[in-house]
């Protein structure tokens, strides 16, 4: 169905174009993600309703998806360490999906014979050493007290290298992910989203110079706020693709103001 047909419709169920057999909901401004399977017998017509608020799938993927990523009442710390132990427990699924299933590795025991020779007996008595005492006792270790360093501000232009090499990286995130929001596909989103958010971790690491520590904490702040709301936009059941699209050229924005700022970086 084009968009300037929907654009007059009501809100309401209306045949999907993607789908076949299937119906999807129009809210009288965008489509939602919202989809019904429609069986039709000779007796009634049945529909099967995607996206139900009590147990769809996309509810529980949901819970998943806090789990993995944060509760909306953590703290900006928390969050960036459940999604970065997330990713990496994400690739080592992934790696070991890939690897080889079929292989089996069958090994036979290899027998030797061999003869122990007899133990000798030893004619020679051994002599008892002698106990010496020591008279100074040995000084027990003095426990030293460990400080955690104070984090190093890196050189300017260590600063600006590794940070636009982030950017560079969530600029290529952000490019995939917009050519699967086209396509369809939420798992695959959801992987573009710890990439990106792994990036951010990467960011959130740097120490920048003093003079411009408050700038790049200001920038990075608003890029973290955009990126929370594309990844709620994700994850909602509610959630349409015109509201996904809108999130994702609010972290774009983001992303390219802190990418102007690090460049001036000298």
């Amino acid at each position: 169905m084009s968009e300037e047909n929907s654009n007059t419709l009501p809100a309401g169920w209306y045949p999907d174009t993607d789908l076949a057999d299937t119906e999807r909901y129009w809210d009288g401004k965008a489509w939602t993600n919202k989809r019904r399977a429609t069986n039709i017998s000779p007796e009634k017509k049945t529909h099967k309703v995607f996206n139900s608020s009590t147990t769809s799938s996309s509810s529980r993927l949901k819970d998943l998806w806090q789990v993995a990523t944060g509760k909306p009442d953590e703290t900006k710390g928390k969050k960036a360490l459940r999604r970065i132990v997330s990713f990496f427990l994400l690739i080592m699924i992934l790696g070991a999906m890939g690897g080889s299933t079929d292989s089996t590795v069958s090994s036979s025991p290899s027998v030797t014979e061999s003869q122990t020779s007899a133990p000798t007996v030893s004619e020679t008595p051994t002599t008892e050493p002698t106990p010496t005492e020591s008279t100074s006792p040995t000084p027990e270790p003095t426990p030293s007290v460990s400080t955690s360093p104070t984090p190093i501000p890196l050189s300017p232009v260590e600063f600006r290298v590794s940070a636009l090499g982030e950017i560079a990286d969530m600029k290529k995130d952000f490019s995939d992910f917009e050519v699967v929001l086209n396509k369809g596909g939420l798992f695959r989103l959801l992987g573009n989203i710890l990439e990106i958010e792994f990036n951010i971790g990467q960011l959130q690491s740097l120490t920048p110079p003093d003079q411009y520590s408050a700038k790049f904490i200001e920038r990075l702040s608003k890029l973290e706020t955009a990126v929370e709301g594309l990844s709620s936009a994700v994850t909602e059941p509610d959630s349409s693709t015109s509201n996904t699209k809108n999130w994702l050229s609010k972290s774009r924005s983001a992303l390219n103001s802190l990418e102007a700022f690090l460049k001036s970086v000298d």
